[in-house]
């Protein structure tokens, strides 16, 4: 993913998407004081941080990784695609029930939280593995 960001409060990342308003998001964020990386969740209110760093070496490029195993969800990320991955938040995998749970649904947004903006993101390529069940 490529995502640089001219506009203050300007957002790119993937979002692990249950409800309208019951999703978990990993972003990487243009703030005042230069990139953030966050983790956050929205479980039927207004989006709560789980976590967020500074990201001073990122230089438009980013690898998300959401991995769902022995009950928990590990959010990673990398800038590079030789590097290894680093771990940003790990969370509980019930995190995203929620009553009348349907389902999840895994996509990529940005957004400029409503400020006037040009700034996009790219998109290389997606994967998606599962793993099998004993």
């Amino acid at each position: 993913t490529y995502f640089e960001s001219k506009t203050i409060n300007s957002e790119a990342g993937i979002s692990l998407f249950q409800k309208d308003n019951h999703y978990l998001n990993a972003v990487v964020k243009n703030d005042a004081n230069g990139y953030q990386l966050s983790v956050y969740l929205a479980n039927r209110g207004k989006p709560e941080i789980l976590t967020s760093i500074a990201a001073p070496n990122y230089s438009g490029a980013i690898q998300w990784q959401f991995m769902s195993a022995e009950k928990q969800y590990k959010v990673r990320y990398r800038f590079k695609p030789e590097s290894e991955w680093s771990l940003l938040h790990t969370m509980p995998s019930n995190i995203m029930l929620s009553q009348y749970y349907t389902g999840a649904h895994i996509g990529f947004y940005a957004s400029s939280n409503g400020n006037p903006s040009t700034d996009y993101m790219d998109i290389d390529w997606a994967e998606y593995r599962s793993k099998p069940t004993l």
